[in-house]
Formats: C-alpha cells, structure tokens, sequence
C-alpha cells in the first residue's frame, strides 16, 4: 500500500482502517482498527514529542505497517507536514532534508547505521528518531548513544495502534514507560496485558511490570522452547550470548528448535558472522564456550551454525515460524 492509498482510506466515510499484522509469530493477518483509537494514540503521540500545528514529520518506512500508518494520522490529526520516501537499508533523509531534518522520524533499526554513518558535523539538532519494529541490539544502542541522537525506542502493535510505551534509547536497557490513559497488568503466567480508552488486548508478551507501570519484556510466550521437559527462552538467550560474542566477531544470534526423539526439541544456535572472524571451526569452539559459561545447563544449545542471514519479517523482526 501506498502512502496515497492509505490517505485516501483514512479520509474515507468508513469508521475503520484495514491494517496487518508483523507476522513475527506466523501469517500476518489482516485486522480492522477504529479511527477514534488510531486518532487518540496520533493525538497521545503528538503530544508527547510537543509537535504542534505546521511541524514537519517524515517516515522511512512503509505504509503497509501500522508504523507509517499512524505517521500520517499523527499528520493529519495534528496539522503537520507529511513528507516520506520509499523503504530502504539506505533511507535519504540527511541528503534530502539537509540542514533542515523534520522535527520526528520514524524508521526501523536496521536502517539506523547508515543514518550513524552519514551524520552531518553539527548532528541532527532536536530531530526525534522513533525506531519501532523490532528489538534494538546492544551495539546500535552504544552506537546511537555516542553519537548524541534523540532517538526512541517503542513498545506496541498493530492491534493497539502502534506505541503504548516508550524509552530513550540512550537510557540504555531502561523500562519502557507508558503513555497516558494506558493502564497495565500481568496475566497469571506473566503475559502483559494492555487497556487503553475500553479496550483489553491481553499479549504473550512475557513481562517484569513494577509497582510504578514501568516495564521490560521478556520476551514472548509463544516462544518458548521446551527441551528435555525444560522451558527455554530464546529470547533471553540471544540477549546474553548476542553481548558476550560480539568481542569474537559474531553479529547477532538466533535460537530455534528442532524436532528431536530424545529431546523434543533440540537447541540450534543460528549466528552471523562479520569480516575477519576466526575460521568456522575455531569460532564456533569459541561459541560453545562462550555458551556453556554464560547459561543455564539446560540452555545450551545442542549445535552451532553459521548462516549467511538470519531469516526476518517484512519490517525486520526475526521470523520464528515458518
């Protein structure tokens, strides 16, 4: 879809917008959103970033996404400019906007290094960096810190129409703090559950929610592997072994499993590689190490491979079901 298309859709009669799921846990499916909850999370959002009437905002990503959807609701309910260019690992906007970058951006991480790498010498001035869409590791966040952007980080989804919670990039693994008229709670196997303006969307979000409503994901239910009758969360395990073998040249990391008579599931740790690492077989004794002292016994994994790409939703999020 593009963003003419979607425009055309918000200004029309119907009370409803059609959007898609991520389909970062299966087939994305297509849901109907009420405009009044795209308008109250547009107008939550605008206010927030203190964008009034005539303040530029532009998106590097795509229409398809409740992402760049809500930029241009944030336009049109706030009166702001709208300006947006076509999804790329190289987005435009120093070259386009130079000396004059909007007040808000939205994209995806995967697009941040190359906006790192091309930063002009008097930085981005007050610009907001809004990165949602998936996870932000460790070193773009060391990366973005050094360089001084006002960049931030999301929490939300397509059901509650796009962020209900926040945190500045640079506060490193802060928790998220929740918008106003969010109000939040845990399920009794830890699930986030979200209300906003009458609406209960229960999550399987595993989360460690403090007294004050602030919060960290954990990482997702559904994503649970069980292993010799043990529960592993891949997500944890990325989180620690994505930090402890950077040092070794490895990029990022992946936990999958894999059908197994003995053990149900077998752990497979998928990882790439940057130039220059060690050869396969001394990266991966590396790896192993690194593994079996930074886990629990039962998280280990089983076998080590090393992969070109790890695989990815449309908007970047690691895909983990087929």
């Amino acid at each position: 879809m593009t963003y003419e298309e979607f425009i055309a859709e918000w200004e029309s009669p119907s009370d409803r917008c059609r959007v898609r799921t991520s389909g970062s846990t299966g087939t994305p499916k297509e849901i109907l959103l009420p405009k009044d909850l795209m308008i109250r999370s547009a107008k939550r959002t605008n206010t927030f970033f203190r964008l009034s009437a005539g303040a530029h905002i532009h998106s590097c990503i795509a229409a398809d996404f409740i992402g760049g959807k809500m930029m241009a609701v944030r336009a049109s309910v706030g009166e702001l400019t709208l300006t947006w260019e076509s999804p790329s690992s190289r987005p435009e906007i120093l070259t386009r906007f130079e000396g004059r970058l909007p007040a808000l951006v939205a994209l995806v991480p995967a697009q941040m290094p190359f906006i790192l790498d091309h930063l002009p010498e008097e930085g981005c001035g007050d610009t907001v960096w809004l990165l949602g869409g998936s996870a932000i590791d460790p070193g773009l966040r060391h990366r973005i810190t050094e360089a001084g952007v006002n960049a931030w980080e999301t929490y939300g989804m397509t059901e509650t129409a796009s962020h209900i919670a926040l945190r500045r990039v640079s506060d490193g693994d802060s928790r998220f703090s929740p918008l106003p008229d969010v109000d939040l709670s845990l399920t009794s196997e830890g699930c986030l559950v979200i209300e906003q303006y009458g609406e209960r969307i229960v999550t399987n979000d595993l989360a460690d929610l403090a007294a004050d409503g602030t919060f960290r994901i954990l990482g997702r239910a559904d994503n649970v592997i069980i292993t010799g009758g043990r529960k592993v969360n891949p997500e944890k395990v990325e989180a620690t072994l994505n930090d402890a073998l950077r040092p070794f040249g490895v990029e990022e990391v992946m936990l999958i499993g894999e059908a197994d008579e003995k053990w149900g599931s077998r752990l497979v740790l998928l990882m790439t590689a940057g130039e220059g690492h060690d050869d396969s077989a001394t990266l991966l004794a590396k790896v192993g190490d690194v593994a079996r002292n930074h886990l629990d016994r039962h998280e280990v994994p089983k076998e080590y491979r090393i992969v070109g790409s790890l695989p990815r939703t449309p908007n970047g999020k690691l895909k983990r079901r087929g």
